[in-house]
């Protein structure tokens, strides 16, 4: 084998290495307690596949078991802690979706499917996800906005909107949108204020935040939002 096609392998080497390293729960698989409902077990147990099997890829395996945790919601709250540690799983593979007759596909991972099912847990999951918001770096604290904007809990708000002025750009996007569905108007200043953030996807999210909050059109103006909300701001 030639030199730049040793150094090509070294790198797919390394490439692979680390997205083994970031592809299970964080939390070792002999810590799943033996008491748990089977079904939660059994489901806590695929989070961990790192095989193929006949649904597909390893990835989805994980990504359909974190999917059916949420479907069971207040329910799969022994989960919790699982599906923390599986929010770095960013392995990605590719969905579709029906909508009416036209199937969409999209890039998921088994992190994004942990994320929405912390959200559809609801309570037990919101002062964990809290902590990942706060304490956390990187693509983590985005899954920890998106989990905390589905289980619309207003413990939320505060840390929301100071990721909503950060320096991630993503997680900015990912706190506008959460905040679009908590209905608490607590948010719409810091969101009027993100309509002029440089990032499009961000004022784009604040935008459509706004919308939901109020039922206003009024695009990307600031000063006609701004105008809106002191007319119709409660005291």
């Amino acid at each position: 084998m030639s030199r730049s096609g040793c150094a090509c392998v070294a790198v797919a080497a390394v490439f692979l290495a680390g997205a083994l390293a970031s592809a299970q729960p964080r939390l070792p698989k002999e810590t799943i307690p033996q008491d748990l409902p089977s079904e939660i077990r059994a489901l806590l147990e695929q989070c961990y596949a790192s095989a193929p099997s006949a649904r597909g890829s390893a990835a989805r395996t994980r990504g359909d078991a974190a999917k059916s945790l949420g479907q069971l919601k207040e329910k799969a709250a022994p989960a919790v802690p699982f599906l923390i540690s599986m929010l770095g799983d960013n392995v990605g593979y590719t969905e579709s979706t029906k909508v009416g007759q036209t199937m969409i596909f999209g890039l998921s991972s088994p992190g994004r499917h942990a994320a929405v099912a912390l959200g559809s847990i609801g309570s037990a999951a919101i002062e964990p996800l809290l902590k990942v918001l706060e304490t956390a770096e990187g693509p983590n604290r985005d899954k920890a906005a998106l989990a905390l904007g589905i289980a619309k809990d207003p413990r939320a708000v505060p840390p929301l909107i100071e990721a909503l002025a950060g320096q991630d750009a993503r997680l900015r996007s990912e706190a506008a949108t959460a905040l679009g569905g908590l209905n608490d108007q607590r948010a719409v200043p810091p969101l009027i204020g993100a309509l002029r953030d440089p990032d499009e996807a961000v004022s784009s999210a604040a935008q459509e935040a706004l919308r939901q909050l109020t039922a206003q059109k009024f695009g990307k103006n600031q000063a006609r939002w701004q105008q809106w909300w002191q007319a119709h701001k409660k005291q």
